[in-house]
């Protein structure tokens, strides 16, 4: 496994090895950055919406459990729970 570091992957100014530019570090922080505000956003929407208590808590479990599936899904799924008005409200 070694022989994968022997090199860098992009050289620095000064000679140090550099593994990956400072630009990844900011489009990571980005994808974070919006990941947690989805998972906000969808805990929010879910709380507000009509849903039972226990599709409430299953779909906050899911935004927990996998952040960025359990948002898409809300965007397609929940999308249509909102509308009708599915369970009772609590």
């Amino acid at each position: 496994m070694s022989f994968l570091l022997a090199g860098p992957l992009v050289a620095a100014s000064e000679g140090q090895a550099v593994f990956f530019p400072a630009s990844y570090n900011f489009a990571w922080a980005a994808a974070v950055v919006a990941v947690v505000a989805g998972v906000i956003w969808m805990i929010v929407t879910v709380v507000r919406s009509p849903l039972t208590r226990l599709a409430k808590a299953l779909w906050i479990a899911v935004s927990i459990a996998l952040p960025l599936v359990g948002v898409v899904t809300w965007l397609v799924l929940g999308r249509d729970a909102r509308r009708s008005g599915a369970g009772s409200a609590s």
